[in-house]
């Protein structure tokens, strides 16, 4: 047997497996170097708070109709409306108001008696004041039918409250306790229901 020389170790294998050893020495330095170098993944960002919700803004407080108050019931603008007159069986009669089906107000002359009949919406106590320039006058309702919204209230013919309500300076007043008031324009068809009653 022959033994073989030992080379030395400044073989080429030699250094390739000290360079390798070395390498490997370095790559695990780099390795662990870089590994510090690297961030850590960035810490979540909050989310932003949400806005506060708008404040309700304040309302108003819903305004109550206010019906105005007159020192002289004449200064009060009168109530919209027109007077027709027109025969019936009875007599003739003359209403007020803007719808003929529902008038605010009427005046009936029954010929065979020879009263006045006045018509107003029917109302709690349903007493009836008329004020003109000259008188005012309070009527209860008369025990007559009248129908279930409207009221009726008895003169005479002759009764001088016709006469001041028919030249009460262009207007007269008529007030059902628990209803508006009215302010009437005294125009001809209230003479003439006066006039046809008296004769």
């Amino acid at each position: 047997m022959t033994d073989r020389p030992i080379r030395p170790l400044h073989s080429k294998a030699a250094r390739r497996l000290a360079l390798g050893g070395a390498g490997l020495v370095i790559l695990a330095a780099l390795s662990l170097s870089l590994g510090g170098c690297v961030s850590s993944p960035p810490a979540p960002v909050a989310a932003p708070a949400p806005a506060p919700a708008p404040r309700p803004q304040p309302t108003a407080a819903p305004t109550q109709a206010v019906t105005p108050v007159y020192d002289n019931w004449m200064d009060a603008p009168q109530t919209p409306g027109d007077w027709s007159f027109r025969l019936i069986p009875t007599g003739v009669l003359a209403q007020f108001g803007t719808d003929p089906a529902n008038p605010l107000f009427g005046l009936e002359c029954v010929k065979a008696t020879g009263q006045v009949l006045m018509h107003a919406p029917r109302a709690s106590g349903g007493t009836l004041l008329l004020r003109t320039e000259s008188m005012d006058r309070t009527l209860d309702p008369a025990n007559l039918p009248g129908g279930p919204s409207y009221a009726r209230y008895v003169v005479s013919a002759r009764d001088p409250l016709l006469d001041a309500m028919a030249f009460s300076k262009g207007r007269f007043a008529a007030l059902v306790s628990g209803a508006p008031a009215y302010y009437l324009p005294a125009w001809p068809e209230v003479t003439r229901v006066v006039e046809e009653c008296r004769r």
